[in-house]
């Protein structure tokens, strides 16, 4: 479990025919001699398009890191793309199949007389040929291995147009000086090619006869991509039904059609969440089973998806069960299967260890036990299944369990992957469930994903896990025999690279504090005395030599009330005369009189305020208008429309007032930079909760101000801060606490925040100071992150509990002392220490013993 904010206070909250599947397989464009049955890339994701030394200066650059993103193109070498040599035709086919999101063709046939049924572009080119995108040459040769010119390219691109659905663009006015050089059967192709931009000239000329460059077919490839993606994230289809209610053996088949083009342009997959109640087909038939029950069927298009209510009513003209898999004739494979599993996220030690207390059953989760096998908190899980045999895979299930009470929760989704290789994976489709997220019953759900029967042999699952994930008899089914034809695939989306940029202003913070204060008495008083050491940094003979934090985030302890008079009264320890926010701007007044810049461009602390969360629990927070009742936050009080409008309602009042009251202090030395969003995870059992983010983040935005976000480790919602409108976010690495966490926790914690684009939290608190222990935890924490480059490549928040940096800074005992300076060396990149401490190394003041005992004594990691 993560540590969240209350150990004083701060603990672990925690096409129409085509099946749609999405690919990462590519064939590198090397000579004809290297392509073998193996020659599917295994090249990493280009993170550095200058990874090709020679494509610097190509004006295909930004398309090859694209495509090479989706293992469709490679180099012709490890450092060379080649970019000016010219594409065989057999390899350009390869990649616009790839591209339109072609599934190979199982024909297992030679498709011209010069290329074998063996080769691995045969199924590829015999899929093209099918879709009409191929015809070959009047001598019924391929000529594969020859350059592919470019009217012959602009003739296979024209032919993809009404195939896949696309909308043909408008005429082109385009005349190209050249175009008596076309060729008759290219002419009204050149012109369609040109109308859509996917091809052009240059100087005016078309070029007709040119061969084809590596960089140019790449460039094509790049504009159809994204043409492909496009329909996939903003297609419109419509379903034939909003609800199906049907009685024990009823059918009924749901019909798809595309909105606003004749054809869709990916072939709908349908998914169920109750697959005990009835049985959904490929081709979108529902035929009930024996058992009553309600469940939810999606149907997803490219992108797009649509959820339908599906109920099972007892009795009626029918009381037959649907046929089980056994008259089906399917098989599951997964018992004889050679699984594996890995995290979605970095893996982590400590999570790692904590899981094992739920292995699962002997033989692991493709048994047939009612035992269940729990994982824990890593983003996500990956399960990949080798089959015995490359089988026709027709369906995918997995059963999950929810027990709030402990923790366990159902994941949002399960995905399923296929593959015939293991290297080219193919997007089967994703299934949903129909539990709501305020859902507190115990129960269990079976995902079931359905396919047209594919022929593959690797089959892998993939689910998001929150906290505690329980799963069970992940099962895959097939039969012996080939029962659909499948043509077509999608694309998934690009790996998107996140900067950490500021785009509104290049004076972001680099260093925060956070600050508790409105309890705990003097804990959680702050005055301007306290606050000196934090913005300056005060050698140990006194004199203020830099700026320490260049930002404070003042933040209310959890046990604050969420009631009106609550939020209130810690607005009114904000403003407190002499403490707090003013003591912050005397701290600053004195920094700047110290330092010689307080007539002359004195600094200003920059200041981030938090709102109160409105706690969903809360049924009586008070008025926020004298003509208005007592608001309730509870969506089983009050209904979840009031219950979200209230909460909205109250952060707005709260927000007014602050900004208000801010506005009237006229700071002279603080600028207000940004608003807080107090709790550390998203809770999607609280209905609308993201909507109340994204709602805050328009009024925050509203006034000028940035939006921040703490998540701990692994909270759910971490990776869509952007999403919901955060402008920074800061991970906990969860690394300082009780319990020994691996070091690797901190490497990890550096993956998800590049991942991410995240900043990063450093964590103390008191008994870093008078615990050896905690000492060296702390001091780990800086070494690892130092070693790893974190000090100099992240923006920072900083946690200390409350004032226990302030124990070092006054503090006689040297070792304690030096927590304080070297932070400071931290914070500004000057930190030099790379071995870790171990735990006799040091003996810090709350720590002596008489010299007599001191050779005896135990390691505090043995003592405590």
């Amino acid at each position: 479990m993560s540590k969240g904010r209350n150990w004083i206070t701060r603990k672990c909250m925690a096409w129409g025919a085509a099946l749609v599947l999405l690919t990462q397989p590519g064939l590198s464009w090397a000579e004809e001699t290297d392509v073998t049955d193996d020659a599917v890339i295994t090249a990493p994701i280009i993170k550095d398009a200058n990874r090709f030394a020679d494509l610097d200066q190509s004006y295909a650059k930004e398309a090859v890191e694209r495509l090479a993103s989706y293992k469709l193109v490679s180099g012709v070498t490890e450092e060379l793309y080649e970019p000016d040599q010219q594409i065989k035709r057999q390899d350009f086919l390869l990649l616009l199949a790839k591209v339109i999101g072609m599934l190979p063709s199982g024909e297992r046939q030679a498709p011209f007389a010069d290329l074998s049924a063996d080769s691995p572009y045969a199924d590829y080119v015999n899929a093209l040929i099918e879709a009409g995108i191929v015809k070959g040459r009047a001598d019924g040769l391929l000529q594969g291995a020859e350059p592919l010119t470019r009217q012959e390219m602009a003739v296979l691109l024209a032919r993809l147009i009404p195939v896949n659905g696309m909308i043909p663009a408008s005429e082109s006015t385009v005349q190209y000086a050249d175009e008596a050089e076309i060729a008759d059967f290219a002419r009204e192709a050149v012109k369609v090619v040109t109308a859509k931009r996917w091809m052009n000239g240059s100087n005016g000329r078309f070029h007709p006869l040119e061969k084809v460059t590596r960089a140019e077919a790449t460039v094509v490839a790049d504009r159809i991509l994204q043409e492909r993606l496009k329909q996939a994230e903003t297609l419109n289809f419509s379903v034939n039904a909003g609800k199906i209610t049907l009685h024990p053996g009823e059918s009924r088949r749901l019909e798809v059609k595309a909105i606003g083009t004749e054809q869709l342009p990916f072939t709908p997959i349908f998914t169920l969440d109750r697959p005990e109640i009835g049985e959904i087909s490929p081709d979108g038939t529902f035929t009930a089973g024996a058992s009553a029950g309600t469940g939810q069927i999606t149907v997803s298009v490219g992108y797009k998806s649509i959820r339908l209510p599906v109920e099972v009513v007892a009795g009626g003209p029918s009381d037959s069960a649907m046929p089980d898999n056994t008259a089906d004739k399917l098989i599951n494979y997964a018992p004889d299967s050679f699984f594996s599993v890995k995290t979605t996220g970095t893996p982590d030690t400590y999570f790692h260890q904590l899981e094992q207390t739920y292995p699962g059953p002997v033989g692991g989760l493709v048994q047939p036990s009612d035992t269940w096998t729990g994982y824990l908190r890593q983003f996500g899980r990956e399960i990949t299944l080798t089959l015995p045999q490359e089988t026709p895979v027709q369906k995918v299930r997995l059963s999950f369990q929810q027990d709030k009470k402990l923790g366990i929760t159902l994941p949002a989704y399960m995905e399923v992957d296929l593959s015939k290789d293991g290297k080219a994976w193919l997007y089967a489709g994703k299934a949903t469930h129909s539990v709501p997220a305020s859902e507190e019953t115990k129960l269990v759900r079976t995902l079931e994903v359905d396919v047209p029967s594919t022929d593959v042999r690797y089959v892998r699952v993939r689910f998001p896990v929150k906290v505690f994930v329980f799963a069970r008899q992940l099962q895959v089914w097939g039969s012996e025999e080939q029962q659909d034809e499948v043509r077509y695939v999608m694309l998934p989306p690009a790996p998107q690279s996140v900067s950490w940029e500021d785009e509104k202003a290049n004076d972001r913070i680099k260093n925060m504090v956070l600050a508790y204060s409105g309890g705990y008495g003097d804990l959680g008083t702050w005055k301007k005395e306290d606050f000196l050491p934090l913005v300056g940094y005060i050698s140990p003979d006194g004199i203020i030599r830099d700026q320490m934090f260049d930002a404070v985030h003042f933040i209310p302890y959890p046990n604050l009330e969420t009631t009106a008079e609550g939020w209130t009264n810690y607005l009114n320890d904000l403003f407190r005369p002499g403490r707090q926010l003013d003591a912050l701007n005397e701290a600053m007044m004195e920094y700047n009189k110290r330092r010689g810049t307080l007539y002359i461009a004195p600094v200003k602390e920059k200041v981030i305020l938090t709102l109160p969360y409105p706690n969903p629990k809360q049924t009586d927070f008070g008025k926020v208008r004298e003509d208005q009742d007592s608001l309730s936050f509870s969506a089983s009080d009050v209904g979840e429309e009031r219950a979200f409008g209230y909460r909205k309602q109250a952060l707005e009042w709260y927000f007014n007032q602050l900004k208000m009251r801010w506005d009237k202090a006229e700071f002279k030395y603080l600028q207000l930079d940004g608003i807080y969003w107090y709790n550390e995870l998203i809770d999607d059992a609280v209905p609308r909760e993201r909507e109340l983010i994204i709602e805050t983040a328009n009024m925050v935005h509203q006034q000028g101000l940035r939006y921040y976000w703490i998540p701990y480790y692994g909270a759910p919602g971490l990776s869509e801060w952007k999403q919901l409108g955060f402008d920074y976010a800061f991970v906990q690495p969860n690394y300082y606490g009780n319990n020994p966490i691996p070091i690797d926790r901190i490497e990890a914690t550096l993956e998800v925040a590049n991942k991410y684009g995240m900043g990063i939290e450093i964590e103390g608190d008191d008994r870093m100071v008078r615990d050896l222990k905690y000492f060296q935890t702390y001091y780990n924490q800086l070494i690892a992150a130092h070693k790893l480059g974190i000090d100099k490549e992240k923006i920072h928040a900083y946690y200390y509990g409350s004032k226990s940096l302030l124990a070092a800074v006054n503090n006689p005992d040297p070792d304690s002392r030096a927590i304080y300076d070297d932070t400071y060396l931290w914070i500004k990149g000057r930190f030099a220490q790379q071995d870790y401490l171990l735990p006799q190394e040091v003996q810090t003041q709350a720590e002596e013993k008489p010299k007599e005992q001191q050779s005896t004594s135990q390691p505090a990691s043995q003592t405590n």
